[in-house]
């Protein structure tokens, strides 16, 4: 994949994301989609490969994510309208 591929990409799904960050996250996305084709290897073999382990940091999260020392799933559980236990409820619209 190429820089302008994810940029239309994100463009596609209206994210906000200038062309900095974009290339800032450009080779982590690249990573996941190497895992991805990593997993759909396993599948198509009918085994399961494990993905290379990697360590996920705070320095990879984008800063607006949670406030800072909060954990993010309690700062995005306490954002939600609805919850059940450790789920966040999504109301049916149909």
């Amino acid at each position: 994949m190429e820089l302008k591929d994810l940029q239309g990409t994100a463009a596609l799904a209206r994210l906000n994301m200038g062309d900095e960050e974009l290339e800032k996250i450009f080779p982590a996305f690249n990573e996941m989609l190497s895992f991805f084709a990593l997993m759909q290897e396993g599948v198509n073999e009918g085994g399961a490969e494990a993905a290379p382990e990697t360590t996920v940091t705070a320095d990879r999260l984008r800063p607006d994510t949670a406030p800072a020392g909060e954990n993010i799933s309690e700062s995005m559980l306490s954002q939600a309208p609805d919850c059940d236990g450790r789920f966040i409820v999504i109301p049916n619209v149909l």
